[in-house]
């Protein structure tokens, strides 16, 4: 039996799930929070021996846990920032109260240079370093990049099938410009190493990525690592365009889903127009498991097509 558990927020999603993985490799315990601790996706954590719990309760599903990975799930970040914070530093708050001894929080790259970005991680960063001072926890945060994963995404967030990929990969930029990248797999490896050696974390931000590649150079690995080309060969596309995030938030602000773009606004302009700054090699030399694009192409089962 595991001598401590972790609890980890997103459980069903990709950092989350990656994060527990890479728990479960360690022999620790992992407690799965979730909306519906019944559902298809938390029988496949518990058949992996995951206790799922329902959010409903925080002080119940945090009571007796060593470690908490703490995220915002993305669609909070179409809300305005204050909301944001409010919802988040309630989890930051019933950890506190359940005695846990060490938050992961998940934010974003270089938001210490940047924290007009995405305000609200930010003032959630600033909330657990105040509060880790007044109550003697400890802390650290995982800032990832760009995600690897999200070219493997279609429009509504569903994992492409890998018996019918599609001919063109969209995503709004251009697809020569170079962006740090980092895989899902990766970010919970670094959040499990952070959440079972607290000591050696403690205090730290670690900016994270692992390569600084474009959209066209992605697909230019998964066409030689499937064998596409030709016309069969997949293309990247600049689709959704960079102006439905600079329009729309002005032109139709009478629909909620749409005054909700405003808020990513900065962040949408800054990756696809930008870059972040990455110690690549201090990177490596503390977690060299970080997969460089070819490396995490490899990992992604085989595609083809109907």
């Amino acid at each position: 039996m595991a001598a401590r558990t972790f609890v980890i927020m997103g459980i069903t999603g990709k950092q989350g799930g990656a994060c527990a993985t890479a728990l479960l490799e360690k022999k620790e315990g992992v407690r799965g929070l979730t909306r519906n601790p019944n559902s298809a996706k938390s029988q496949l954590w518990k058949d992996k021996g995951v206790e799922m719990v329902s959010g409903a309760d925080l002080s119940k599903a945090f009571a007796g846990c060593y470690g908490l990975f703490l995220l915002m799930t993305p669609n909070m970040d179409f809300i305005a920032p204050n909301e944001q914070f409010a919802i988040t530093v309630n989890y930051v708050d019933a950890a506190v109260q359940a005695g846990i001894k060490h938050i992961v929080y998940s934010s974003v790259a270089n938001n210490d240079t940047q924290s007009d970005l995405l305000p609200g991680k930010w003032e959630v960063e600033q909330y657990i370093i105040s509060e880790s001072q007044k109550h003697g926890f400890t802390y650290s945060v995982v800032r990832p990049a760009h995600f690897l994963d999200n070219f493997i995404l279609d429009s509504r967030g569903q994992k492409h099938p890998p018996d019918n990929w599609p001919t063109t990969i969209k995503q709004p930029a251009d697809g020569d410009h170079k962006i740090w990248h980092i895989s899902c797999t990766d970010i919970g490896k670094v959040a499990a190493e952070c959440l079972v050696d607290a000591a050696k974390y403690n205090g730290r931000a670690i900016d994270l990525a692992a390569d600084n590649v474009s959209g066209n150079e992605v697909v230019a690995e998964m066409n030689q690592a499937w064998g596409f080309s030709g016309d069969d060969a997949i293309t990247f596309s600049n689709s959704p365009p960079l102006c439905i995030f600079t329009c729309l938030p002005i032109c139709c602000c009478c629909f909620k889903s749409m005054r909700g773009l405003r808020y990513i606004k900065p962040f949408i302009q800054y990756i696809y127009n930008d870059n972040y700054t990455i110690e690549i090699e201090k990177l490596r030399e503390e977690f060299p498991f970080l997969m460089d694009t070819k490396s995490w192409v490899a990992t992604l089962p085989k595609a083809s097509r109907q």
